[in-house]
């Protein structure tokens, strides 16, 4: 386990390299990168002007991608350089990216109701390669709306799919929103649920490190209060129950506020993140909690799992753990 301290007070999320040799947490409008954080000191750039809402690492750590949700565009910061090239992608949309140690890819929410895999080619001079794209326009009657945005979304690339709340606007009825899960294969839907009230805010709510899919691609977590919430993503399948954080020790101890989740690459864990500085590792058979991880660097904000499952990391205002992961 390693505390590295780092110059972003309200730091909103992390990512690790797959192999976890490589750590970024950013906030609002910059990232702080580590090459290496076990050998060199971090590099803090000023990634834009508007809001920096995602990030992911290259598989070999050559590259970082940073998602800027204001302007809905994609830059890539060449680790190497230093330099930035935008448009890697197409304007007008979120980007969710997965990467593995060899290979990795991206699924934009573009204008016009059109949702596309890129996959990542190092070597194109674009870097990455359109492999489908399917068009949401959708028709009831005389009436044909489009979905005009993703609220959040989440790759499982174990189970290959794509996890979003899919926004209708204008259509008959209204704005409505709908929990959908696509092949991350060739787009296909595989399964839609009509969200109520007050679900619809809730799962609404719950964007970047506080939703997690199972590697399964069974069900997702969300946080929600003192705990952690499930939903179903398959026909018919049964969700967990709800879990609750572990109060400290202390007597008279206010409960923690749960604040990011993810899953073990695996599925065997869950870890769970809260507002006094602790991880909480559950049980993904039996959801007991196993330990509870407290390190003492204040309230965090975000968690992550490299995906190749060695390391673990965690960030709070001012400071970021590193570790080992022994599951």
């Amino acid at each position: 386990m390693r505390i590295l301290k780092t110059t972003l007070k309200a730091p909103t999320g992390l990512a690790l390299s797959p192999c976890g040799t490589a750590l970024a947490v950013f906030g609002d409008r910059s990232v702080q990168v580590w090459r290496d954080w076990l050998r060199e000191k971090p590099k803090r750039v000023t990634a834009t002007g508007t809001t920096l809402e995602r990030v992911a690492f290259a598989p070999h750590a050559e590259g970082l991608l940073l998602y800027l949700s204001c302007d809905s565009r994609t830059r890539y910061l060449n680790l190497d350089t230093g330099k930035f090239t935008d448009n890697l992608l197409r304007k007008g949309g979120p980007a969710w990216f997965h990467f593995d140690t060899e290979n990795g890819f991206a699924v934009v929410h573009h204008d016009n109701a059109l949702l596309s895999r890129y996959d990542y080619a190092p070597k194109a001079r674009g870097k990455f390669r359109k492999t489908w794209t399917v068009n949401r326009r959708a028709t009831q009657g005389q009436y044909t709306y489009i979905v005009s945005y993703y609220r959040f979304g989440a790759i499982c690339a174990a189970a290959g799919t794509f996890t979003a709340t899919e926004v209708h606007i204008g259509g008959p009825g209204g704005t409505v929103r709908d929990l959908v899960v696509r092949s991350t294969e060739d787009g296909s839907e595989l399964y839609r649920e009509r969200l109520q009230e007050p679900d619809s805010q809730e799962l609404t709510a719950n964007v970047g490190p506080r939703f997690a899919v199972h590697p399964s691609g069974a069900y997702a977590a969300h946080t929600k209060g003192a705990g952690v919430a499930f939903r179903s993503l398959v026909t018919g399948g049964t969700a967990p129950e709800e879990l609750n954080l572990p109060r400290a020790s202390r007597k008279k101890a206010d409960a923690p506020t749960c604040t990011a989740v993810a899953f073990a690459p695996g599925g065997a864990h869950l870890l769970a993140a809260d507002d006094r500085g602790a991880v909480t590792l559950f049980d993904c058979g039996t959801w007991q909690p196993l330990r509870t991880m407290e390190w003492g660097i204040g309230p965090l904000s975000a968690a992550a799992l490299a995906t190749d499952g060695t390391r673990g990391a965690a960030v709070a205002p001012g400071k970021v753990v590193v570790w080992d992961v022994d599951l």
